[in-house]
């Protein structure tokens, strides 16, 4: 805090000037407060949403690989399907044109 001495005002009964300069003190420190709160807040702020954005980005990234493996897969069913689905057609079209022509 600031050195009395400087307000001479302050080391007598409070007067209009006393208040005056007690008022400026208050003030000027009410001032740097809240800078240095402010400051502090947003220094906190900015480090912990860049701690959550690197994290959902991590998590983005995770989802992503599995929609990868899981559309993989997808493409593996579907291939197995067609194959499937192709062998038989094939099959009862062999049945029905070896049944026709006997």
């Amino acid at each position: 805090m600031e050195n009395i001495t400087r307000y001479p005002a302050l080391q007598e009964k409070p007067t209009d000037a006393g208040v005056l300069e007690l008022h400026a003190i208050l003030d000027s420190r009410s001032r740097d407060w809240k800078v240095d709160v402010l400051s502090t807040a947003t220094d906190r702020f900015e480090r912990r949403l860049s701690e959550e954005l690197g994290s959902l980005r991590l998590e983005i990234a995770a989802v992503n690989v599995q929609m990868a493996e899981g559309q993989n897969m997808l493409l593996r069913w579907l291939f197995g399907f067609v194959i499937t689905v192709l062998a038989a057609n094939i099959g009862m079209t062999t049945v029905l044109l070896n049944a026709i022509t006997r």
